[in-house]
């Protein structure tokens, strides 16, 4: 029910659920100009940034979602101005859904013009098994159970990925506790079970994908059973 394309046109039209997804690899050289695109908030937000690099990556992202993000609504990219939800979650008044994320030097964001819409990468690192106890359901829990190498590294930033895509999606930030729903771990992304409050697991449709290597992201849209229609708007993606 997903369809992949590449393409650099704006999305549109009616049929299935439109979404782009934007990768970028970070490119330190360009970060002066770029900061010229944020807005004084997003500025200073970089500024407070200790880490010299950190900063750069922050200006680089910032300034990339904006140029992608105002073709949609029809005004230049510094002019944009985000709105954020109760749980902290950007948004932009009468635009766009959209989601960002970045990792190591991979910066990604999904946008969907009228569907609540997740995005999640995370570059492969050393990580503390006791977080599967700590944040993943019972069932996520046995289904990592018995791995061990690779085996458990690929299915823990399986599970990690789509867990935080989905609660992105949400908006809801920290305040959903992640063991109220459950995902596959196996390559085919699935959700398997949610709690009532937070809506129905058949609404919503993962979509697992390798930004690049050592890369693991995922994709969460409430299509509500609708067919998706993908775009890659940069960079290559392996589904």
């Amino acid at each position: 029910r997903t369809r992949m394309r590449m393409d650099s046109s704006t999305a549109g039209g009616t049929g299935p659920v439109k979404v782009d997804l934007w990768l970028w690899h970070y490119e330190p050289s360009g970060t002066g100009v770029l900061a010229d695109l944020l807005s004084q908030q997003e500025r200073d937000r970089a500024a407070k940034f200790t880490n010299p690099q950190h900063a750069a990556r922050y200006i680089f992202a910032h300034a990339q979602m904006r140029q992608a993000l105002a073709p949609f609504c029809g005004i230049m990219a510094q002019e944009l101005v985000f709105e954020t939800g109760a749980y902290g979650k950007p948004g932009i008044a009468h635009g766009p859904q959209f989601n960002l994320s970045h990792s190591g030097d991979m910066v990604a964001l999904a946008v969907c013009p009228d569907r609540p819409i997740g995005v999640d990468i995370e570059r492969h690192r050393p990580f503390d098994p006791g977080i599967v106890t700590r944040f993943f359901s019972e069932r996520e829990q046995r289904a990592l159970s018995g791995l061990t190498g690779k085996d458990l590294e690929n299915a823990f930033f399986r599970v990690w990925t789509r867990k935080e895509a989905i609660i992105k999606a949400l908006g809801l930030g920290l305040s959903m506790p992640l063991d109220r729903f459950d995902v596959s771990a196996e390559p085919q992304a699935r959700i398997l079970r949610i709690d009532p409050t937070y809506g129905a697991a058949a609404d919503w449709d993962l979509v697992n994908f390798d930004p690049a290597y050592a890369f693991r992201g995922a994709l969460a849209v409430e299509a509500r059973g609708q067919a998706l229609d993908i775009t890659v708007r940069a960079g290559a993606v392996q589904l």
